[in-house]
């Protein structure tokens, strides 16, 4: 399989039986991110609570789960909550950035979803912001996440109603 080749992507709903890869994927993803310094105890708590396979099984169920796919593998994955309209999670794994794979989750989302959404971004994390703004989705304040006492300041970004029609 060429990873540089798009003939085979597809972006289909998330199914239950996708949960343990969803698991890894995202531990993959925020080791990748957020680790920058290496793992701390916080940091491993959080990920096994935040993408067991049953917590991924839940978000399933409970909210729009896209996974991509390339060549029927597993390379990204995006949650959304239509309840607070938010975006929660937009990952691929580090060697599939650049391939449109993000850009296809928000299309599909837009052509899925009437209205404004959100998502947050952490402000360390210069190569989804650069991403976010090439995207055209605007800045719109900021958010705070919590870890072990500590406040990570995120960047809200919106994409509003009518974005990229």
């Amino acid at each position: 399989m060429s990873i540089l080749s798009m003939n085979q992507m597809v972006i289909r709903a998330a199914e239950l039986s996708d949960s343990a890869m969803l698991s890894v994927l995202c531990l993959t993803v925020w080791t990748d991110t957020y680790a920058l310094y290496g793992l701390e105890p916080a940091y491993a708590d959080y990920m096994l609570d935040e993408f067991s396979p049953a917590n991924m099984q839940t978000k399933i169920s409970s909210k729009v789960v896209w996974i991509a796919e390339l060549d029927s593998r597993l390379v990204g994955v995006m949650v959304f909550s239509p309840v607070d309209r938010e975006i929660e999670t937009l990952y691929m794994l580090r060697r599939f950035k650049g391939m449109g794979i993000g850009g296809a989750f928000l299309r599909k989302l837009r052509v899925n979803v009437d209205g404004a959404v959100y998502l947050s971004c952490w402000e360390g994390n210069s190569p989804a912001i650069q991403f976010y703004r090439a995207m055209g989705l605007e800045e719109a304040g900021e958010d705070y996440f919590s870890l072990d006492g500590q406040q990570h300041r995120n960047i809200r970004f919106c994409m509003p109603e009518g974005w990229g029609l």
